[in-house]
């Protein structure tokens, strides 16, 4: 896992994660399409994540995501153990905040999550401090 590594000043707790993230841009040009393109997390925050991508984003992007955890990894906080797992994503949007070309092709994109609502907050909450628990 991977947090503050010092010379970094960061709010929350970043976490070294590989899930799945769908994302598509809020407004979608006529030569793309508006089906949402899988991508795979590098790492997640509360406020923002970073995904790698063959889609190249502009700084600025604004973006729809979901975010696809494991069964069972992102519960409500208020979840009972004897519920059935919980599997719903957070669908929520973000700002392209870093765009990094990396060998292969593809795109290390930085999103800063902006329209969260409060269980969803807290459903992060919940997976980033839990992993460090754990």
């Amino acid at each position: 896992m991977s947090g503050d590594t010092g010379s970094e000043k960061r709010k929350y707790l970043r976490i070294e994660s590989r899930i799945i993230v769908k994302c598509r841009r809020h407004t979608v040009t006529s030569s793309e399409s508006r089906e949402k393109i899988d991508a795979v997390a590098e790492n997640i925050s509360i406020n923002g994540l970073l995904f790698r991508s063959e889609r190249k984003y502009e700084i600025g992007d604004m973006l729809e995501i979901e975010i696809d955890f494991p069964e069972g990894e992102c519960r409500p906080v208020f979840y009972e153990k004897e519920m059935p797992p919980y599997n719903a994503p957070i669908i929520t949007s973000g700002t392209v905040v870093r765009v990094e070309f990396v060998a292969g092709g593809s795109f290390d994109i930085g999103v800063c999550l902006t329209e969260q609502n409060d269980e969803q907050w807290l459903r992060l909450f919940n997976y980033t401090y839990g992993k460090v628990e754990s």
